[in-house]
């Protein structure tokens, strides 16, 4: 085997966990929030799918990291501008939803979509440094 297939490989397995968790992830997600709307908090079967999505969740960090660990030096580089990207935008939807919401104000939204705002903010930054490393 030579080394560029070595090195496919091992960033296929290392992308396998963030993938597997992300889609899980997405898919209890959707769950989650067809349940809400039809069952009442405390519910069984609310209270078990809410466990599997944070359990999902904890594995799509995992993965992430993991696959962190394979990236070169420019593909490090672009991450860490997402992120430098997604983690204010973030800071400042968390802080101004609680905020917001601890005043009685109508936001609109249920503040467990909250992480939604969190990788749109993510998937921005990727866009951003795709565009500046193109």
């Amino acid at each position: 085997m030579n080394s560029s297939t070595t090195g496919a490989s091992k960033g296929l397995r290392a992308m396998a966990p963030a993938m597997v968790g992300g889609l899980t992830t997405a898919g209890l997600w959707c769950v989650h929030i067809a349940l809400r709307e039809n069952l009442s908090p405390g519910d069984p079967w609310r209270l078990l799918v809410t466990g599997l999505l944070v359990a999902a969740f904890g594995l799509w960090v995992a993965g992430y990291v993991r696959l962190s660990r394979t990236l070169d030096e420019f593909q490090r580089q672009r991450q860490e501008l997402a992120l430098s990207i997604a983690f204010p935008v973030s800071l400042v939807a968390a802080f101004g939803v609680s905020f917001f919401a601890g005043e009685g104000v109508p936001l609109g939204m249920d503040p467990r979509d909250l992480p939604a705002v969190m990788i749109v903010a993510y998937l921005m930054g990727i866009v951003i440094a795709w565009w500046r490393y193109r």
